[in-house]
């Protein structure tokens, strides 16, 4: 198995590997400061900023967050956003309702992605819940810009004869019969569109029990009360996201929401500002003069996912081992995704061993993120079956052998090979299926072909090398002729000339080469100098061609000439 890794900051024979898909995981947290939370599996986690629990029989009674944003726990550019999962635990999840859902945002305002409202979308509870069936509430809602028209959010009875409302930069009690009161706030409409700003509501009993928040600072505007006394009487309520709850298509939200958290209960100052703290710190608003966070010190973030892999070439279900060298504060979640391993996640700082258990393009990665921001690092590995592809290859160790000798083979064949086939062609006719075939012991001469052909679960491959075996008499004993040669650059019977066994002691040597025609094409008097089949400065041309050669050996005179061979 060959294991290739590829890093983000993601000619086989007889087999083709298809990439698996990337597997998507719940992010969990590991961590816990007042700025982030310990979440475990199955486990009740506390609530932003330490405020409530995810129990969802706390106050904590809504709690979306981008993590949630669906499902799959992740979410990309331009993605339709079916449902915002509640963080709580009360179940008060909301979904698209007119089948044009808002869309996910990855880079809005600072390197957070948030989900945007287009005007005409919004989110909903299917059904009532009595999350909030007593008359106090505290919401929280965390947008891109200062003012908004339209609505951020709202709860309802499922009359929707009685409403809280963050609308139109400001903070609602509404009723039916058109009493409310407002309260808005006097620096809202001066934050500019490229910073986030926190939208507090906090709901008394009383109709003018109402304190509207941006950025932690107090509202001193007065409240509006038109209309009659209010009767304000809340016993089951639908939550929508971007719309009121009685649809009024002049009053959706366009813009950009990044988190809400709701409380049934009307928090006191202290947990206000511990949530404000948690919000302040994870998304870093900007101390503008419309705020309250100057004297909040945020603790020390950092999320840099980064991590090493001991091997990149490793056999189907050998281990890797991965070194993780992140650099991440204790404010940080973290948490390891694997594809077709002994392991499918990991939230332990090293992972240890990871062995590969099936083929494919499989996929490390490792997700960091704090209140900062977040840093993903992924490294796909291509894993392919043990030594998968075949090659065959082997050495002749004599490069000039005499009839009556013995050839020696050196097989240098790699793969998973399970079979071997060695042929030697022409007078001999021998075989072997060994994997080293030995020794092939000759006896008559000529020109003859080796072949090895090796196969395995994923194929097969063959070589062929060609040998002459010279005579073993003393005519001239020392070189013989062959009668065909191939001259295609594979460095194997790329010339024609004499083979010349070392003991040849020539004192003269005159090699010419003629077409059919009795052209002469080629001429030399080196007998170490061969014809590569060239004709004028044309490529080689397939075809018969007559030779001659005279040589004069040991002081007697010989001549040779005939036919040869040009094959390509």
């Amino acid at each position: 198995m060959i294991v290739m890794f590829s890093e983000y900051h993601v000619t086989m024979k007889a087999n083709h590997i298809t990439p698996l898909n990337e597997t998507r995981v719940r992010i969990t947290l590991i961590g816990s400061l007042l700025c982030c939370l310990s979440v475990f599996t199955g486990l009740t986690q506390t609530g932003p900023g330490g405020i409530g629990d995810t129990s969802g029989t706390s106050s904590l009674q809504l709690w979306l967050r981008l993590e949630d944003c669906n499902a799959e726990k992740t979410f990309s550019d331009g993605q339709i956003v079916e449902e915002w999962l509640d963080h709580s635990g009360a179940k008060n999840h909301v979904y698209q309702s007119n089948g044009q859902g808002p869309h996910f945002e990855s880079d809005v305002v600072a390197n957070h992605g948030g989900i945007r409202f287009e005007g005409n979308q919004y989110l909903q509870t299917l059904t009532p819940t009595s999350g909030f069936s007593n008359s106090e509430s505290t919401f929280f809602v965390v947008y891109q810009g200062g003012r908004f028209d339209g609505t951020l959010m709202a709860v309802a009875e499922k009359s929707w004869d009685n409403e809280y409302l963050i609308f139109n930069s400001g903070a609602y009690h509404h009723t039916a019969s058109g009493n409310w009161v407002r309260q808005g706030h006097q620096c809202i409409g001066s934050i500019p569109n490229d910073q986030i700003s926190i939208a507090t509501a906090v709901f008394g009993t009383a109709p003018t029990d109402l304190k509207f928040l941006t950025n932690g600072l107090a509202s001193n505007e007065s409240f509006e009360t038109p209309g009659n006394a209010l009767d304000f009487k809340v016993i089951d309520r639908i939550i929508t996201i971007g719309q009121r709850g009685k649809f009024v298509p002049s009053e959706y939200y366009t813009g950009v929401i990044f988190e809400v958290i709701g409380y049934k209960s009307k928090l006191e100052a202290d947990q206000i500002n511990s949530v404000l703290k948690y919000l302040h710190c994870k998304y870093r608003v900007e101390n503008t003069t419309c705020n309250d966070f100057d004297n909040m010190t945020c603790p020390e973030c950092d999320a840099a996912a980064d991590f090493t892999i001991s091997k990149d070439r490793v056999e189907i279900n050998e281990c890797i081992e991965i070194q993780n060298s992140s650099s991440l504060s204790q404010c940080a979640t973290l948490k390891w995704t694997f594809t077709a391993a002994n392991q499918d996640t990991s939230l332990a700082f090293q992972p240890g061993s990871v062995c590969f258990l099936e083929a494919g393009t499989q996929v490390i990665k490792l997700i960091i993120e704090a209140h900062c921001g977040r840093d993903t690092l992924i490294k796909s590995v291509e894993v392919v079956q043990q030594d998968c592809e075949v090659e065959a290859d082997f050495t002749i160790v004599q490069n000039l052998i005499y009839a009556g000798e013995c050839l020696n083979l050196v097989n240098e064949s790699r793969g998973g090979i399970s079979l071997w086939n060695w042929r030697l062609s022409g007078a001999n006719n021998l075989q072997s299926d060994q994997k080293e075939p030995g020794t092939f012991c000759l006896e008559k001469s000529g020109n003859q072909q080796v072949s090895l052909m090796v196969e395995g679960d994923c194929g097969r491959d063959t070589i062929i090398k060609q040998i002459t075996v010279l005579s073993s008499e003393k005519e001239p004993v020392c070189f013989a002729i062959p009668n065909a040669f191939s001259p295609n650059g594979d460095q194997i019977n790329d010339h024609f000339g004499p083979i010349l066994h070392p003991s040849c002691d020539i004192q003269s040597f005159d090699m010419k080469i003629f077409d059919r025609w009795g052209t002469m094409l080629f001429a030399t008097k080196d007998p170490l100098i061969g014809w590569a089949g060239q004709i004028t400065k044309n490529d080689p041309l397939p075809g018969v061609y007559l030779f001659w050669i005279g040589m004069q050996i040991d002081g007697e005179y010989y001549q040779k000439s005939g036919t040869l061979h040009l094959i390509k």
